[in-house]
């Protein structure tokens, strides 16, 4: 997989790395390290795979990798003599890109639970608007972006506390990535009436796609949910951290989530939604 960001970033590693040992003789003892400890991590991620997703037996994934594991060790155990000598560097970089990617996966549950403590079931929600007789519905359909599939999403509440309207035509989607490398275009979609006029949809990407929201809609006239790709209104939640110290991680470290967040890409742009028909509302979350 092609992702720019990354390879530009490897260009920039491995430039910087040639200018810092100046010979391939001094990264002899960074790569020793940096090769066998790739190994050994390889193997146990293959057991983890085997037991998890080829649904192997614990007995012949053990017979299979612990073998080569033990042998990765012994390699691994040699060449640490190395890390004063520049060994030292794939361990440091690791540690960093570990630090990092923790950080992050942390971030993120932080924040996950604190959007799961305020979320309101979908169903009972649309339920109780069709009460509502007082909410004026708006021409054209609001497309409302949530990967929690059971719930009301942000961007939906703050429409409705703000604006105080309904579009005619409301769907929630929610993008699934599988685990495969394509999705076949006729099982793009999966579409499921609500009620009220309010749909669900499931859209499915491939991990080898790239996702574009709008061209997968266009399946959903297939299963009865007709959508105008001119009258559509793409709505997304934006969330502000607030980092606070207590509960949760360290203050610098959410200052470090809080900043990786802020400049990651925006989801209208990874989803490849036309931007003259994106609105963004935001909440601040306290983390």
């Amino acid at each position: 997989m092609y992702v720019p960001v990354a390879n530009w970033a490897l260009m920039v590693a491995c430039i910087g790395l040639v200018l810092g040992f100046r010979s391939s003789t001094n990264m002899a003892s960074a790569y020793g390290i940096a090769v066998t400890l790739t190994m050994l991590v390889t193997s146990i991620l293959a057991f983890s795979v085997a037991r998890r997703d080829w649904k192997w037996p614990t007995w012949l994934a053990v017979m299979v990798f612990v073998p080569m594991a033990v042998i990765e060790v012994v390699f691994l155990a040699a060449n640490s003599i190395k890390i004063p000598s520049g060994g030292w560097f794939p361990l440091a970089f690791g540690g960093v890109v570990l630090f990092i990617l923790m950080t992050w996966r942390r971030g993120r549950g932080l924040l996950s639970e604190r959007l799961k403590a305020d979320q309101i079931e979908l169903l009972p929600f649309v339920a109780m608007l069709a009460t509502e007789t007082s909410m004026p519905r708006v021409p054209h359909t609001a497309v409302f972006l949530s990967p929690r599939y059971d719930s009301v999403p942000n961007a939906l509440l703050h429409n409705l506390k703000h604006n105080f309207v309904l579009h005619e035509q409301t769907i929630l989607v929610s993008v699934m990535f599988q685990p495969l490398p394509r999705i076949a275009e006729g099982q793009r979609v999966l579409v499921e009436r609500v009620g009220h006029h309010f749909y669900r949809v499931k859209v499915f990407f491939g991990f080898m796609e790239e996702p574009d929201v709008p061209a997968a809609l266009e399946w959903c006239e297939e299963q009865g949910l007709e959508i105008d790709p001119n009258s559509v209104s793409y709505f997304l939640s934006r969330e502000i951290l607030l980092p606070t110290p207590g509960e949760g991680m360290a203050l610098w470290r959410e200052r470090i989530f809080e900043f990786m967040f802020r400049n990651a890409s925006s989801a209208a742009n990874f989803f490849k939604l036309p931007a003259n028909r994106v609105v963004e509302l935001g909440s601040r979350i306290v983390i």
